[in-house]
């Protein structure tokens, strides 16, 4: 048998460069535009329309009771801590006689630690807040340029 009669069988043929359909540039090209347009379309919907976004600003003075806590955080920690040294003291006293004073030492210690770190994240999320504060205050500003932001005792 020669190559030539081997490619005439109908076995698995010859397969051709060009896809089916020929897609040539100019639909390649319109397909990419449809494309295009279909992702504007997706991203276009997931704003806000003018009169949502004007409003949102309006009430943008209300998200600083969320930024600017009421409790402070580190004032607690120092709370926590000293209740921690005073447990201490008093659990570790109190105990003085029991059989059972090292699991208590060994319990005073873990809150200590565990105050200590508590005082230490807090003061890190203290410093997150006020930075975080700032850049409210910022990015308020900004929105003031363009957009009327309510005050908060001001009514509809």
């Amino acid at each position: 048998m020669k190559l030539k009669d081997i490619l005439n069988e109908q076995i698995g043929g010859i397969v051709e460069i060009r896809p089916i359909g020929g897609l040539n540039t100019q639909n390649k090209a319109q397909l990419l535009q449809m494309a295009k347009e279909i992702t504007q379309q997706e991203e276009d919907s997931s704003y806000m329309t003018k009169e949502d976004l004007a409003e949102t600003i309006s009430k943008f003075g209300s998200y600083g009771e969320s930024i600017y806590k009421k409790h402070d955080l580190k004032a607690i920690s120092e709370t926590f801590l000293n209740i921690a040294k005073s447990a201490n003291k008093v659990v570790v006293e109190e105990t003085a006689d029991w059989f059972d004073r090292v699991t208590v030492k060994r319990n005073m210690s873990d809150l200590g630690k565990q105050a200590n770190q508590f005082h230490k994240i807090a003061t890190e999320a203290q410093s997150l807040n006020d930075r975080m504060s700032s850049l409210y205050e910022d990015m308020g500003n900004i929105l003031n340029r363009y957009f009327k932001i309510q005050e908060l005792n001001e009514e509809d």
